[in-house]
C-alpha cells in the first residue's frame, strides 16, 4: 500500500486544544490517589465533571451565535 498524507486531498477544521482544569491538577498532585485508583479501576481512567461538559459544549454555540469570523455550524447525521 502506498504512504499518503492525510491530509493533501481533505479539509476540515482544526481540532480543539486541550486544556487542563484546575480540579485535573488537584487530582493529578496526588500520586498515591492517581496510583489507588488506576489501581481500583485501571488505566485509563475518566473523571467526568457534568458542569464543565457542559461550560465547553457551548463554547462553540456561543461562537457561532456571536458571529465569530472562522466559527462556522454545520448540522450532520450519522448512521
Amino acid at each position: 500500500m502506498a504512504d499518503h498524507d492525510a491530509t493533501a486531498r481533505g479539509s476540515g477544521v482544526s481540532s480543539l486544544t486541550g486544556r487542563a482544569e484546575p480540579r485535573m491538577e488537584d487530582q493529578l498532585s496526588d500520586a498515591d490517589q492517581v496510583a489507588d485508583t488506576v489501581g481500583r479501576r485501571g488505566s485509563p481512567v475518566n473523571v467526568l465533571d457534568f458542569a464543565e461538559l457542559a461550560r465547553n459544549a457551548g463554547e462553540p454555540v456561543d461562537a457561532v451565535e456571536r458571529g465569530e469570523r472562522g466559527v462556522r455550524s454545520a448540522m450532520g447525521w450519522s448512521r
